[in-house]
């Protein structure tokens, strides 16, 4: 599992987009994202057995998030 923080909403898309292009799963965590997308995308990448093992994330995420990541 990997967290990827993006100092803006754009950079936050832009590598989404790079990371999607290149065939690596992603979800999205940012002011832009409704909560209960947030909560559930933040399920997603919990999971041991999920197929979205990146978190693209903005400050947002470092602020009371409680994740095990690599």
């Amino acid at each position: 599992k990997v967290m990827v923080f993006c100092n803006t909403l754009n950079s936050s898309r832009a590598v989404d987009h790079f990371l999607t292009e290149n065939q690596i799963s992603t979800v999205n965590y940012h002011g832009e994202v409704p909560a209960e997308e947030r909560v559930e995308n933040l399920n997603k990448f919990r999971k041991e057995e999920g197929d979205c093992p990146t978190l693209v994330c903005t400050d947002l995420a470092a602020r009371g998030l409680d994740l095990d990541v690599d």
